[in-house]
């Protein structure tokens, strides 16, 4: 059947790309690629327009990675790319924000110039021997042109998806990693901001409504080789955030706490006897059952509170 809440519509998509990697002298490594693709969307019979939208996007990408050492690598890359809108941002005609009408008419292709650069490092026996530690670095920015975005301005009458003319978003990545016979962990760091050029004064100038909160993930996990055993723990960590939405009732800004959210696992894994090549898990998601949301969704949706997995494999 049809979904009341969600339009209703086709795509078809012709692609054509091409790649090409070169490299020299077993360091450096280039790799340049294009792609065009060529869309048509239709919307369904209960969506109230009957406009088709065609259009056509291009991409672009040259990447570069040279390994300056056997530990030490630079790496980067530079890509533009246009990004069709789909279904939902051309034919939703729900009320958001007072926004009632439909984008198929007057919404453009998203246009992106991408920046990327970055360092990775990774030394095998460090502590003892057959251990390895690895870390990368990476920074990047997106500069947008014609930024698709759900229309929070609450204007009656306006499309409820639309372009801001000129945006940014920038951020860095952390990652980080040790492995060894019986000990391992990896932490990982996201922090992104960007800024609505075209209007600095709009009620969310800095994209809360589409960037995440900054996140920390950190993992540590023991193995137990005399008893075929892996025990590990995860805790994710989301940095407190805000945003502002517009609807009938007017201005309302949506506050997102700062929370911790703990995982843990056991698996057994016997390399002979009967149960080989068994793998038995048991892991607790939420293990403290806390009742929360991440930045992006919804002031009325919660993420899944505690959850026990108990699940069973083998390897032929």
């Amino acid at each position: 059947g049809n979904a009341s809440f969600q339009p209703e519509g086709t795509t078809d998509t012709v692609g054509v790309f091409t790649q090409n990697e070169f490299i020299w002298n077993e360091r450096l490594t280039v790799l340049a690629g294009a792609r065009v693709d060529f869309q048509k969307t239709t919307p369904g019979d209960q969506v109230p327009t009957d406009v088709e939208v065609e259009d056509q996007g291009s991409a672009a990408t040259l990447a570069l990675h040279y390994q300056a050492t056997d530990q030490w690598a630079l790496f980067g890359s530079a890509s533009y790319t246009e990004r069709l809108p789909v279904v939902d941002e051309l034919y939703d005609s729900r009320s958001t924000g007072g926004a009632d009408q439909i984008s198929a008419e007057t919404l453009e292709k998203e246009e992106s110039r991408n920046i990327e650069v970055g360092v990775a490092f990774s030394q095998d026996d460090i502590f003892g021997t057959g251990d390895q530690l690895s870390f990368k670095t990476v920074a990047f920015k997106n500069n947008l042109d014609n930024l698709i975005a759900r229309n929070s301005a609450g204007v009656a009458g306006d499309p409820v998806v639309v372009n801001i003319g000129e945006a940014y978003i920038q951020g860095v990545e952390l990652e980080a990693a040790y492995e060894s016979e019986t000990l391992f962990g990896s932490l990982a760091y996201t922090n992104m901001d960007g800024e609505n050029e075209s209007d600095p004064t709009s009620l969310n100038p800095n994209l809360e409504d589409r960037i995440p909160a900054n996140t920390l993930v950190l993992s540590l996990g023991t193995r137990i080789p005399t008893a075929d055993l892996e025990l590990g723990w995860t805790g994710t960590y989301y940095e407190s955030k805000s945003r502002v939405t517009a609807g009938m009732a007017g201005i309302n800004t949506i506050d997102t706490p700062d929370e911790l959210i703990h995982d843990v696992y056991a698996a057994w894994t016997p390399d002979e006897g009967a149960f080989a090549d068994l793998t038995v898990r048991l892991g607790v998601t939420n293990v403290t059952d806390e009742d929360y949301r991440t930045h992006l969704q919804g002031d009325n949706v919660r993420r899944a509170g505690q959850s026990i997995n108990l699940s069973v494999s083998r390897t032929f």
